[in-house]
């Protein structure tokens, strides 16, 4: 269970970043930054899983 909210923190601020980024030029803009930050977070969140928690 643990993994997953540590996996979930990353893409979460990811996200919030990336809308919060392209909001400043337009909705498309900030939607599309907003799943390239969640992905980048997720893979952030799965990488530190992987390698710190041994999973």
């Amino acid at each position: 269970m643990i993994r997953y909210l540590v996996t979930l923190i990353p893409m979460a601020g990811g996200v919030c970043l990336g809308w919060w980024l392209g909001s400043f030029v337009g909705f498309m803009t900030a939607y599309l930054l907003g799943v390239v930050g969640g992905s980048f977070g997720l893979y952030v969140g799965r990488r530190f899983v992987r390698n710190h928690l041994g999973d």
